[in-house]
């Protein structure tokens, strides 16, 4: 019975060896005869950490617990067979790297430990601009100033005077420049004023032709139709965007309509109004009232006439109504002139835009009147401009 082991002489405890752990029960005949060839020697022996030999058994070093070992090739220690770069994948064992194929590309590895430091460089970099760039900020900025001056200097614009004039004391914001119609209202007249309840009215008849300015109470508006002067204007008094405290400037040559809505009535006044020019009203030869709920049309369902529209239902309604027209455009269609108006019984301080009444509204043949399922009646003006109620809308911008 053999008591040391066939490959390193250590001693056997039940065949297996105490040094190397080698199984030396196995009898294999082909393993004893590759065993029985295999040559040792001292040198070979030496990588063992310990081996037994005839002569005596090398003495054994224990390894320092918690030390990296020293590579073969001398590298530092610590290093790892991932950091060698001549390790093989497979085996990890330290050998000469292989060529790499050389690609044509653009990429370039990134050093991610140099981003966070090379990041924060560029963001000093950054923070302090070159002063060639900010002296080219500042060449280029007065460059866009003289630009806009001689913008502003070719179209006419005078910066000193801004578009809309804000004169607080009258509550004015809005400005209007009529300089450039051929036709100019007269510079001198007589003052007038006046507040103009909700409907529609003709300057020179109504209100005498003048240069005006005109506020009025929050959810209260006007218009003005100047086909022939090429003027239309739109203004909605309060306090929200595009609405205005008051407008000055404004011109109203004879024959343009006035439109007025809202609950409130609007402040008209004129330093050189045309008080002699103006033309009276005649009677109104229509004398009945209509009930409409849906639609109607004059000539047809009621009198062709100039009417007010009132509210007669316990709610509130819109009212719409269309005016025909000859158009030179279009093409055989009828044409029409539309309107319409939000009525209320009794309206309220919380609903400005509607009003109880609307005046003065001109209904020639053709004219169509719907208020859906909102019951309005049609009273009867107490004055006319002229029985002609088609050629009342000639002037319609």
């Amino acid at each position: 019975m053999k008591y040391t082991c066939s490959l390193c002489g250590g001693k056997l405890k039940d065949g297996i060896c105490t040094e190397c752990g080698m199984d030396n029960r196995k009898s294999d005949e082909m393993y004893q005869d590759r065993l029985n060839r295999s040559q040792y020697d001292h040198a070979s022996m030496k990588s063992m950490s310990h081996v037994h030999t005839e002569e005596g058994a090398e003495k054994y070093k224990q390894p320092v617990l918690n030390e990296n070992r020293k590579k073969s090739n001398g590298n530092d220690k610590g290093a790892s067979p991932r950091q060698d770069p001549g390790a093989d994948r497979k085996t990890m064992a330290g050998s000469a790297p292989a060529k790499k194929q050389v690609r044509n590309s653009r990429y370039q590895n990134i050093d991610f430990r140099n981003i966070k430091r090379g990041s924060l460089a560029s963001g000093q970099r950054k923070s302090q601009p070159p002063r060639l760039t900010i002296l080219a900020l500042l060449i280029g900025v007065v460059i866009l100033a003289m630009l806009g001056l001689s913008v502003a200097s070719f179209l006419g614009i005078s910066l000193d005077e801004p578009a809309y004039v804000g004169v607080s004391e009258e509550s004015y914001d809005m400005s209007y420049d009529y300089e450039e119609i051929q036709e100019q209202l007269p510079a001198q007249g007589e003052y007038w004023n006046s507040e103009i309840p909700a409907g529609m009215y003709m300057v020179g008849t109504d209100i005498p032709e003048g240069e005006y300015s005109v506020t009025g109470p929050e959810g209260s508006s006007f218009e003005v139709h100047d086909n022939i002067h090429s003027i239309y204007i739109q203004e909605s008094f309060g306090t929200d965007e595009y609405e205005i405290k008051g407008a000055e400037g404004i011109p109203l040559f004879t024959g343009a309509l006035i439109c007025v809505d809202g609950k409130n009535p609007v402040f008209f006044k004129s330093e050189n109004a045309q008080t002699e020019d103006l033309e009276s009203r005649i009677p109104n030869p229509v004398a009945d009232q209509v009930d409409v709920t849906g639609t109607v049309a004059a000539g047809v369902d009621f009198p062709a006439g100039t009417y007010d529209i009132q509210a007669a239902g316990d709610n509130f309604g819109y009212v719409t109504y269309e005016i025909p027209y000859e158009d030179p455009y279009s093409e055989g269609g009828q044409s029409y002139h539309s309107f319409g108006i939000m009525l209320e019984k009794d309206p309220t301080d919380d609903y400005p835009e509607y009003c109880s009444v609307y005046r003065n509204v001109v209904l020639p043949e053709g004219a169509v009147v719907s208020s859906e399922d909102y019951q309005c009646r049609l009273v009867p003006s107490s004055s006319i401009i002229s029985e002609d109620y088609q050629s009342y809308y000639e002037n319609m911008y």
